[in-house]
Parts: C-alpha cells; structure tokens; sequence
C-alpha cells in the first residue's frame, strides 16, 4: 500500500499499477467549498519519471524485468539530431 499527503492527512492507495498519464480521482478529499460545506474531489495525475540513459546492465535488467513481467519490452535508442552528429564528430576528431 502506498501512502499519500492530501488536505485532510493521510489517504492509502492500494493500486499497484500507476503509468505515466493515469488520473485518480478520490472523492471528498479536495478544497472545501466555502458556500456548502461541502469538500470537493483530489485529482492525482501520475507522471513516471524514466530515466533517459541507461548502462549496459540496467538494459539487460529492464529487459530481464520485461520477460519477467511477460512484456516484450524493447528499449529504444534516441535517435540522433543533426547536431548530435556533429557534436560527436568534433569529440572523435578534434581531441
């Protein structure tokens, strides 16, 4: 179970299967409406931070963890700008 901070204290969630763009809702939770009383509803947007270079072995574990999970998960190389291209060329060459 994980736990979150909200206005009113403490709230447990027991979803285990957040992804990134996922919106929970969890009623009464939110501000208090000065005219009614009444507390409004939290909305909880999940944003995944994942990590944008990886080592050899952390590509071999997500993918291990993708068998695993039965995903077949392939990792994707960034493709490379133009200025990358040439940033990299000046590194080879020009040392």
């Amino acid at each position: 179970m994980k736990s979150l901070s909200c206005l009113l204290g403490f709230v447990f969630l027991s979803r285990h299967e957040e992804q990134t763009g996922d919106r929970l809702v969890l009623r009464n939770h939110g501000m208090k409406n000065i005219k009614t009383g009444r507390y409004g509803d939290l909305y909880i947007f999940i944003f995944v931070k994942t990590p944008t270079s990886l080592t050899k072995r952390q590509e071999e574990l997500l993918t291990e963890l993708g068998e695993i999970q039965g995903d077949h998960a392939t990792i994707y190389k960034k493709e490379q700008t133009p200025f990358d291209k040439v940033k990299d060329y000046i590194k080879r060459n020009l040392r």
